[in-house]
């Protein structure tokens, strides 16, 4: 049996198996570099401790595979603190649009500080209102990010609670939280279906889950959709089983490739070429379509495709299926 522990530069223990305490007694320990600092390995194989070019050997491949392990979590760590930095610096904005923060550092009490913000919002109602509706948005974009972390990290770990919803109404309330981005880009969400149908035919779903599925679904739909188009929602329902089309204009995504978008850390061929992307949203979309029992594929029309500003963009279908309420 082999315990590890993994050190840096500083000496400082960042990841064991075990606690190695107990260990000291038993195990006979030894220390190899690593370019981060040092891996300590206990052992009770005597030909492992007795040979330092098989030590070596095990050493080096258990420092790899640790390190691999260590970056993968810090390349995922990395991409959720680009997205709070983001959110961050939005909610700053706005809240110092208002009240600048040398403003409130001029007043030496809670109190005085109270009033000077009572004032500016007695002042500029309109321009409060608006920025109050936004910065409801972004804590929902927030939580989003937050069930979105907790579905990439914990799987089926997560408690899920699920509960009958009108999929139109979860749809537009996620679609409305970007409508600073899509009024930009002069993007419009349609629904060729009746009010009706997405009331008759509810479905039970986890209503955080699906908002964050919903939440990167058009994190990533907006980013990529042809500018000055439009998202279409068509919805059949057969025998208590539905169909949820999302129809669009976006940037053309490869026949080898309508599998590859849903996994980790993959950008499609088009996206890659620019500075957007992480490789995690659409992860995220399967993942938590798969916690609420539904399944999503893309069927890309080839045939109608449009190259705007040295852009492709085809016609893609996202297809969404599952069962409604009562089956």
């Amino acid at each position: 049996m082999i315990y590890f522990e993994l050190k840096n530069e500083t000496g400082e223990i960042i990841l064991r198996n075990t606690d190695t305490s107990f260990l000291y007694n038993q195990f006979k320990k030894k220390e190899i570099g690593y370019p981060g600092g040092r891996l300590v390995l206990y052992s009770n194989d005597e030909d492992l401790l007795r040979s330092n070019k098989v030590f070596g050997k095990v050493g080096t491949a258990v420092a790899s595979f640790i390190e691999s392990i260590n970056n993968h979590f810090l390349k995922q760590i990395e991409v959720h603190l680009h997205t709070l930095k983001k959110i961050h610096a939005q909610l700053l904005q706005k809240i110092e649009s208002i009240v600048p923060n040398p403003l409130l550092m001029s007043a030496p009490t809670y109190g005085a500080q109270s009033a000077l913000v009572l004032e500016k919002v007695k002042s500029q109602p309109e321009q409060v209102t608006e920025y109050l509706l936004f910065l409801k948005k972004r804590i929902y974009e927030l939580g989003a990010h937050m069930y979105s972390f907790e579905i990439l990290h914990m799987g089926k770990l997560l408690h899920i609670d699920k509960k009958s919803h009108n999929i139109k109404q979860l749809i537009l309330g996620v679609w409305h939280g970007f409508d600073d981005e899509t009024n930009k880009r002069g993007l419009t969400c349609q629904f060729m279906f009746e009010d009706k149908i997405a009331d008759d035919n509810r479905i039970v779903l986890d209503y955080k889950t699906i908002n964050a599925a919903l939440y990167n679904f058009f994190d990533n739909a907006i980013k990529y959709m042809k500018p000055h188009s439009h998202i279409r929602f068509y919805m059949e329902v057969n025998e208590g089983a539905f169909s949820l089309v999302a129809q669009m204009y976006s940037l053309r995504i490869e026949s080898y490739e309508l599998t590859k978008v849903f996994e980790l850390g993959y950008r499609g061929a088009s996206v890659a070429k620019s500075e957007e992307g992480t490789g995690v949203g659409m992860y995220i979309v399967k993942k938590a379509f798969d916690l609420n029992g539904l399944t999503v594929c893309i069927v890309p029309d080839f045939s109608k495709a449009e190259n705007i500003s040295g852009k492709q963009y085809i016609l893609n279908r996202f297809i969404i299926k599952g069962i409604v309420s009562g089956y």
